[in-house]
């Protein structure tokens, strides 16, 4: 709370107290419903001597007499005016060891609410003077979202067309308003209009209800905005209560209407490439159409336009396409079809031996390398480099190491899978000779000295090939080296001296 203090001066020539000073709060807010009292309190110096305290509430300029203090007699008391404060205050009396008279509002209600006065008359010798100091209560009410904001237009909204705006409210205490807002379609910052004065008059339960009517011109820059009402008081936190209304959409003809060359700062020759595409604001949105030299323009071999007619693209232009290029924009708006349109000089030259030299020829002019893709920039090719061209070749690359190396392993196992048949042909051609019974005799193994006549018996029979004799001879000749199936105790792989 803020201490509020005022100090009276009074010159005097003989001998006494030039001034006192009686101290309050110069502001108390309390909230309506709280169940908080409203402390009034009143201090005064020691070194006066105080005849009365009193207590008194300005209403409609006209200060009401609530309560009397006497430090004297210990007495306090309300007055004519405060009856009404019967049965919810309490008054504190000054004492010796206390300098404030105080009196306690309890049951807060809204009349409670205003600007009260102490007023405490002290002797001076034998002068009876007077100080006083003044305290505002302010009773909190929150402020409610507006109960009505209403939106009027006349028909289809057009650019600088009036509406009517009006918003009412529950502002609360202590000062309440109500204002209207406008939120653009781009800024979410709202922007002022108008807001209401303050409500003075309340009803029984604190709460005052703020009205505001205006009337707004619309322009185009409004296509999308919205309306808001707020409502406020001096002790409401941001975000106020509001109510918006919804965008409002304003309609308005063509305008800023412009053409664009895709060649706008180099000479045009016979042969060359331009686009023409042309722009326009408007709400709603224009369609657009193209005239050359007052002609209306078509599509051919040399002229096309896109979908949407925005653009005009002219190729292998001649001579005779110099001229004057007309963009117009269109629209309609209730009922009426407004339109705005904007012009282009185009001057085609013929290509002279120093023309041609300077000038860039078009993509399907140009002669690239494999490795550029060709582009037209203001009508001229332009050769870039063609990164996908380095990436194929990379590509195909590693697709020959690989198609090179898969073909060798192929070839390298298919040798090695015949050697392996070769080897095991002659094995059993020379030591697993097939019998009679078409079955492979492994029962037993030989013995070295065997194996030696073995041999010996192949050389005397004349054969040139062990692996190709006689079925016949081998046969004998296995037969006389097959020895029985080894013994359980002498198995195969112990070592036998005969072998060295």
């Amino acid at each position: 709370m803020e201490i509020h203090t005022t100090c009276l001066f009074i010159l005097i020539f003989a001998e006494g107290i030039s001034s006192i000073t009686v101290t309050t709060n110069s502001e108390i807010n309390v909230t309506l419903g709280s169940n908080t009292p409203i402390v009034l309190n009143c201090t005064y110096p020691t070194e006066i001597t105080v005849e009365t305290i009193k207590w008194k509430k300005l209403v409609h300029g006209v200060n009401k007499y609530l309560a009397r203090f006497d430090p004297r007699q210990s007495d306090a008391s309300l007055a004519g005016d405060g009856i009404y404060l019967v049965n919810r205050s309490n008054l504190i009396n000054p004492k010796n060891s206390s300098r404030s008279a105080v009196l306690i509002i309890n049951d807060v209600k809204c009349e409670d609410d205003g600007k009260y006065q102490c007023f405490v008359e002290y002797k001076d010798g034998v002068l009876i003077k007077e100080a006083t100091s003044k305290t505002t209560v302010f009773l909190q009410v929150e402020a409610e979202q507006p109960t009505s904001f209403e939106f009027y237009q006349n028909g289809t909204l057009k650019e600088n067309d009036k509406v009517f705006l009006s918003c009412s409210a529950n502002v609360g205490n202590p000062g309440g308003f109500v204002a209207i807002w406008k939120l653009n379609k781009l800024s979410n910052q709202p922007i002022i209009l108008n807001k209401s004065s303050e409500v003075v008059e309340k009803t029984e339960n604190c709460t005052a209800v703020a009205n505001l009517s205006i009337t707004y011109t619309v322009s185009r820059d409004d296509n999308g905005a919205i309306f808001r009402c707020s409502s406020q008081n001096r002790q409401t936190q941001e975000p106020a209560p509001y109510n918006d209304t919804i965008a409002i959409d304003v309609y308005y003809g063509p305008s800023n209407v412009t053409i664009i060359s895709s060649a706008p700062h180099l000479d045009l020759f016979v042969g060359a490439n331009v686009n023409l595409t042309c722009s326009s604001d408007g709400n709603p949105l224009p369609s657009f159409k193209w005239k050359f030299n007052s002609s209306d323009v078509l599509n051919d071999e040399r002229h096309s336009l896109t979908q949407d007619n925005r653009t005009l693209i002219l190729r292998k232009m001649v001579s005779n396409d110099s001229g004057i290029y007309s963009c117009f924009a269109l629209n309609v708006v209730d009922g009426d079809t407004l339109k705005m349109s904007s012009n282009k000089s185009l001057i085609i030259k013929e290509k002279h031996k120093e023309d041609v030299e300077a000038s860039q020829p078009t993509c399907g002019e140009s002669q690239c390398k494999i490795s550029e893709i060709c582009s037209e920039i203001d009508g001229r090719a332009v050769c870039d480099v063609n990164y996908w061209f380095f990436a194929a070749l990379v590509f195909m690359f590693f697709t020959m190491i690989f198609i090179v190396t898969t073909t060798f392993l192929c070839i390298r196992r298919s040798r090695h899978k015949n050697n392996s048949i070769n080897f095991n042909g002659e094995v059993k051609s020379g030591a697993l000779i097939k019998s009679q019974a078409n079955d492979y005799d492994l029962d037993g193994y030989s013995d070295p000295k065997d194996v030696t006549k073995l041999c010996q018996n192949t050389e005397e029979s004349g054969s040139e090939n062990v692996a190709y004799a006689d079925p016949v001879d081998s046969n004998n000749q296995y037969a006389s080296a097959k020895k029985d199936l080894p013994n359980p105790s002498n198995p195969p792989n112990v070592y036998d001296g005969a072998w060295v």
